[in-house]
């Protein structure tokens, strides 16, 4: 964002986070390569920017650091369901998808994915709140032939 400077003491201010909790998160998206760490000359304290301004992790889990930062959302999650407010917003659907229908569904949410990056995105948030939105999509059963089952 331009106008905030992702400071450590910042940060921890913005996301209400420690300063170990804070430093696990950033070592993530550095290994992931979407943030990098500047040191000023002369500045007192380093700071932080992203690497690419509209970016999102990669559902595919093919690299250690993505499935951390994937459990970490999930942990993140968890907490914030606990907590009561306005802002919190939790849904769940169930589908029973054949392989066509889950990839159909796949494209889907990219393309809602990248409507919302573009409709949403910008470099302010001052006077904002940066909200996290997420997909999971998992199966919840193995592939079920239900033909015996009937009788």
């Amino acid at each position: 964002f331009e106008d905030f400077k992702a400071t450590e003491k910042n940060l921890k201010e913005a996301l209400g986070h420690d300063t170990k909790t804070l430093n696990e998160y950033l070592r993530i998206l550095e290994e992931l390569e979407l943030v990098q760490q500047i040191q000023s000359e002369g500045a007192e304290e380093s700071y932080w920017i992203s690497k690419n301004k509209l970016f999102k992790i990669p559902g595919e889990i093919s690299d250690p650091a993505i499935g951390l930062f994937h459990a970490q959302t999930m942990k993140e999650a968890q907490t914030r369901l606990q907590s009561l407010s306005l802002y919190n917003q939790f849904r769940t659907l169930y589908f029973s998808l054949d392989q066509a229908a889950f990839e159909d569904i796949c494209e889907t949410l990219n393309d809602v994915a990248n409507r919302l990056k573009v409709k949403y995105c910008n470099n302010y948030i001052n006077d904002k709140r940066l909200f996290k939105f997420n997909f999971q999509l998992y199966p919840v059963t193995d592939l079920l032939n239900t033909a015996s089952k009937m009788s």
